[in-house]
């Protein structure tokens, strides 16, 4: 029934470390109150609609921190989650960069989404360095290129692109970002990593094909997935195999400091290749491969074990220069009280629901109904 109101109500407990967190939410407006250690948030209204999803933005005051837990798993098995923020050393010198901008105008973008993009871009304008390379395509039902080619990023260049924003509207009809895309990667221009940093609410066809052509080109895509009904799963796969990052901006919170983020990681050193050694082998670890990881990116890696394991996990980090970096980790305790002897806990559920996209049919149902995870198994 149309008319029917599907409200759902929401409670969720900070405690530890987490208890000191600044909570706000952009999709939703919340409450937040303390208690004995305890920072509870709840939805002002005490309901809301399930016409979008609730997202809570947990931001730390200190530094984050890496650290390992353990949970228990079936048949009297364990998992730990260990979790690193890599850090990761400045270069002496920082190359020229070669970035090509390129802007979802379609109707989709109207409103704050298209205002959001023109605020983002000028930031990007002032990040750039006179060394530095770069260009602008708009797309919608067809696409426009600035310049013919990367152009430096001197004064003269930087003010037609700041003129240009001024008449930058999502007044291009629909959104076919495949010809944009293949636009973008066929610009010259010079001898330099080519990056592309790709704004859009990702409503696109062709998905398979336009992340298979743009990885060939060996150019890296940084995505900011725009509004409340981006195609989450194009925009992250657009950046993971291409080496980029993905960035999400939804109503109410700013893309220019996601834009930022993605320049740092432009900038920073990458990792290649990335291994966790555990204290005991373990009879998998999951994701089994890692993508790009940038300074400050967080990975999390679950190890599943036959015990209870004890003592240090290692993060071995190569970067692109080959030089490698390594972090470690303690096991710092359990999640909250452990499951049952035969179940379980919350950790190896969700370690189980990441190897659902790499197991065969057969074992993505056995194990879907074992541990009871929805999906399409």
């Amino acid at each position: 029934d149309m008319l029917v109101e599907n409200r759902f109500r929401f409670q969720m407990n900070l405690t530890g470390f987490l208890a000191a967190a600044d909570l706000v939410s952009p999709s939703h407006q919340t409450s937040v109150t303390d208690a004995e250690g305890i920072r509870q948030i709840t939805l002002a209204d005490g309901s809301g609609f399930m016409d979008r999803d609730l997202i809570i933005n947990i931001q730390m005051k200190e530094g984050l921190r890496d650290g390992m837990i353990m949970d228990r798993d079936h048949d009297g098995g364990y998992v730990a989650l260990a979790s690193f923020v890599p850090r990761l050393p400045k270069p002496e010198k920082i190359l020229p960069k070669s970035v090509k901008i390129v802007v979802d105008c379609s109707g989709s973008m109207s409103g704050d989404s298209i205002a959001q993009a023109r605020q983002a871009i000028a930031e990007i304008l002032n990040h750039l360095r006179p060394e530095d390379h770069f260009n602008l395509i708009a797309f919608g039902s067809d696409h426009r290129t600035l310049f013919k080619r990367q152009v430096q990023a001197n004064g003269k260049n930087l003010a037609r692109m700041r003129e240009l924003l001024n008449r930058i509207d999502a007044n291009m009809g629909g959104t076919e970002m495949f010809g944009a895309l293949q636009a973008a990667i066929s610009i010259p221009g010079p001898d330099l990593d080519q990056d592309i940093l790709l704004i859009t609410d990702g409503q696109v066809w062709k998905s398979d094909e336009i992340i298979s052509r743009v990885k060939e080109s060996n150019h890296r895509v940084f995505t900011v997935g725009v509004g409340s009904a981006v195609s989450e799963g194009f925009v992250r796969q657009l950046a993971v195999k291409t080496g980029g990052a993905c960035e999400l901006v939804v109503p109410n919170e700013k893309m220019t400091e996601k834009i930022v983020r993605h320049f740092n990681r432009m900038y920073l050193p990458r990792t290649t290749d990335i291994r966790v050694n555990w204290p005991v082998e373990p009879i998998n670890i999951v994701p089994r491969k890692f993508g790009p990881v940038y300074d400050g990116d967080t990975v999390h890696v679950f190890g599943l074990f036959d015990r209870e394991i004890q003592g240090t996990a290692t993060l071995d980090m190569v970067l692109g220069d080959g030089q490698t970096v390594s972090q470690q980790t303690k096991v710092s305790g359990y999640v909250g009280t452990l499951a049952a002897e035969d179940g379980a806990g919350t950790f190896a559920r969700m370690a189980v629901h990441q190897l659902l996209a790499t197991a065969s049919p057969e074992e993505a149902a056995q194990l879907a109904v074992r541990y009871q995870l929805v999906s399409p198994y």
